[in-house]
């Protein structure tokens, strides 16, 4: 008796994942400022209190829908521009002008915040926060840390997240060849994480200069948290160096945030040239990959033979968690 066909897989990622979104670089919210910041459609208003404590509320207030984007900060509360009412960064109503207490009811609705790699980490879904991102063979403490600039791409957050496993692009777009076979695993249910050793078979200066410095084994670890961040770390020879790069669905669209990161030594003359030279490196890396995904529409056909790695993460990605279209 024939057994039954199997069913063909159906690609079908949340279009806004449930997980950390790097929203700001921490300098860029100070003691008393107020950042607003849009994740598919919600706006999200960052505030830095009078002790430095980081606060995320969402943007229109609970009373009467004032943009709390237009508040200020009083001491530890962020201040609604109209009426004056006062909330907390868990979203408690902490002061009414001519008020004893606050109604019951009275919430506005806050997320979880986290501080990490020099920037400002909000999460956005259900249930209860994952891990947040971070770089596994470091020391956030030993690290130097430099924030590129946004770039908005033509295409879905899931695009570049899924760049990131694609072993075949690695040659055709990178100039690079693979050593080894990929090893992917799953350290935690919110991370994938891919490690191979390459070599290099480009020809451009970025390429030259990577061939030397790693004496052409460049080993490589990417991991995906919550398909919305990737993390790169590298050896090259005996300097050691990391990429995050976070992303945020707008629309049919996605805003990709470069972080470029390299170990400190100790001199900070000679560190802050490490990190030019890495974010260089890097920035000559990912341009690649920009003017091949802008304008991508993503529409990937399994099974890939001799891509294993981009097709689990195709299956990793259609299970995770979040806001689906219909």
């Amino acid at each position: 008796m024939s057994q039954p066909a199997e069913a063909p897989f159906l690609f079908d990622p949340p279009s806004r994942p449930d997980a950390w979104y790097l929203l700001a670089p921490s300098s860029a919210v100070r003691r008393g400022r107020v950042v607003t910041r849009r994740v598919c459609n919600e706006e999200v208003v960052l505030f830095r209190t009078g002790t430095g404590a980081v606060g995320a509320l969402a943007a229109h207030c609970w009373h009467m829908g004032a943009h709390l984007g237009n508040g200020c900060v009083v001491g530890e509360r962020l201040q609604c521009p109209l009426h004056h009412w006062e909330w907390d960064g868990e979203g408690a109503c902490a002061g009414i002008p001519g008020e004893a207490r606050a109604p019951a009811a009275a919430r506005q609705p806050g997320y979880p915040v986290a501080e990490r790699l020099g920037g400002i980490w909000v999460w956005m879904g259900g249930g209860a926060p994952g891990p947040v991102p971070g770089l596994e063979t470091f020391d956030d403490a030993e690290l130097l840390y430099a924030h590129g600039d946004a770039v908005r791409l033509r295409c879905p957050w899931y695009a570049p997240a899924a760049n990131g496993f694609d072993e075949q692009h690695l040659s055709t777009v990178h100039g690079r060849a693979l050593r080894e076979r990929p090893r992917v695993d799953f350290p935690e249910p919110h991370r994938m994480r891919m490690r191979y050793l390459s070599r290099v078979t480009g020809h451009g200066v970025a390429d030259r200069m990577m061939k030397r410095l790693s004496g052409d084994h460049i080993r490589v670890q990417i991991s995906c948290w919550g398909g919305t961040t990737l993390t790169v770390e590298s050896d090259v020879g005996r300097t050691r160096s990391a990429l995050l790069l976070a992303m945020i669905p707008v629309g049919h669209e996605v805003e990709v945030t470069p972080v470029f990161t390299s170990r400190r030594g100790g001199v900070p003359g000679v560190d802050r040239v490490r990190l030019a030279v890495a974010r260089f490196l890097f920035s000559r890396f990912i341009q690649k990959d920009v003017g091949v995904m802008d304008g991508m529409r993503f529409r990937p056909r399994l099974p890939l033979p001799g891509n294993e790695p981009l097709e689990t993460f195709l299956r990793w990605a259609s299970s995770l968690p979040g806001e689906r279209s219909r």
